[in-house]
């Protein structure tokens, strides 16, 4: 994460081609918060993924990687930084990664008008993913309602 602000994310483009058996380094923003943690698990278990740092004011929970109070003192160097912080720490985030051109992985819900107007603007430095709500709750019954979905339309309900 020490690219200067004209500098690609590794030496590499924005749009660069994945190639097998390339390591992305990423960057867990919220890496203790509940789903920072279950992220952090998963990732342990893919081989193509590596958690190189994570960036949490919370620094009791022991993790693999080395834990920063912010993206300022961070000094590992990533290829991504996935959100899953609060919504209050989401311009500060935007604002780095625009500065950076460091591409981005927006999880954080509950953002205003603005912020979501801010992800726009970062959009346009670098590469940014919003996602919908992530948390596992909401993704079960997102798989249960298109699940249930596809059932009743093979019975002939409409949905």
């Amino acid at each position: 994460m020490n690219a200067g602000p004209d500098a690609s994310v590794s030496g590499r483009p924005a749009h660069y081609k994945m190639e097998e058996n390339i390591m992305i380094k990423m960057v867990m923003h919220g890496c203790n918060g509940a789903m920072g943690q279950v992220i952090s698990k998963i990732v342990e278990e893919d081989e193509n993924i590596k958690i190189v740092a994570g960036i949490d004011l919370n620094d009791t929970i022991q993790h693999s990687y080395p834990v920063f109070p912010s993206l300022e003192a961070c000094t590992v160097d990533a290829d991504v930084i996935v959100d899953f912080a609060s919504a209050k720490a989401v311009d500060g985030l935007l604002t780095y990664c625009s500065e950076k051109k460091m591409p981005v992985v927006v999880c954080t819900t509950g953002l205003s008008e603005e912020q979501i107007q801010h992800v726009e603007e970062t959009a346009r430095q670098t590469a940014v993913l919003r996602s919908a709500n992530m948390s596992l709750g909401i993704n079960l019954l997102l798989k249960l309602v298109k699940e249930a979905a596809e059932v009743l339309a093979a019975a002939g309900f409409d949905i």
